[in-house]
């Protein structure tokens, strides 16, 4: 979908008689700045795409500062009961499938993320929906749980498409906050660092205490039907909430 001259992974790193790879490149880019990390383009299944992801690897060496998935929840618009218990299905996997094959120094940045990849898929306007803000909710949550130190999510202000569905969190027509901003919104009021939870599951629990040794949960409900539940933060607190 892009005017590409390569579709092979090591072409890619090496480059070729007439174009530079991501080895010169980055060379080049730290001759100005050495102090600079230059990550390398993969995929989320390393051996999909014609083994893309693991050429780029073995490719790259000791030369990968960091290594670069963009990853979609879905090509097309989802229903939103699926929607929302998305990302808890396909982020571990993805990042247990990266970690497999690279090398433990060499961190994962993702890149690009949102609930579907190509806009003119999206034909519910899903990615303008309550159920997009709650599937990028659980997202970051996985973010933080799995500690990927690079996230991010495309895209701030995009523009609408014919449809009306927009990438964005803010719109470009509008000024208007998406509902896709609150995720982000909630979690910039969270803590530091993430706590472990006593829970059966069920939830998507994300507990953090903040500086003023005050809580913030994070609680989401992937199942359609209403949860009331108890669990407990750090063998201590104890939390009761109910969750549409």
């Amino acid at each position: 979908w892009e005017d590409v001259w390569t579709c092979d992974g090591a072409e890619y790193v090496v480059g070729d008689d007439d174009n530079d790879g991501f080895l010169a490149i980055r060379e080049a880019m730290l001759g100005v700045d050495p102090t600079i990390q230059v990550g390398a383009v993969g995929v989320g299944e390393p051996d999909e795409w014609g083994n893309w992801g693991n050429e780029v690897i073995f490719a790259a060496g000791e030369a990968l500062d960091f290594y670069i998935v963009h990853d979609y929840g879905f090509d097309e618009s989802p229903a939103p009961e699926t929607a929302v218990g998305r990302a808890e299905e396909m982020w571990p996997t993805i990042i247990d499938d990266v970690r497999a094959v690279l090398p433990a120094d060499v961190p994962i940045a993702i890149t690009e993320y949102n609930l579907i990849s190509f806009i003119d898929g999206d034909t519910e306007r899903s990615m303008t929906s309550a159920a997009n803000a709650l599937f990028i909710a659980d997202t970051l949550g996985q973010m933080v749980t799995n500690e990927i130190p690079i996230a991010n999510h495309w895209n701030l202000a995009n523009g609408a498409a014919d449809t009306g569905a927009d990438y964005g969190l803010i719109s470009l027509e509008t000024n208007e906050r998406l509902p896709t901003f609150s995720a982000f919104a909630h979690w910039t009021a969270t803590g530091d660092e993430l706590h472990p939870v006593d829970d059966d599951g069920e939830l998507a629990v994300y507990p953090t205490l903040r500086d003023d040794g005050t809580w913030s949960v994070i609680v989401l409900n992937p199942p359609a039907d209403p949860i009331a539940r108890s669990f407990s933060v750090d063998d201590a607190s104890s939390v009761s909430v109910s969750v549409e």
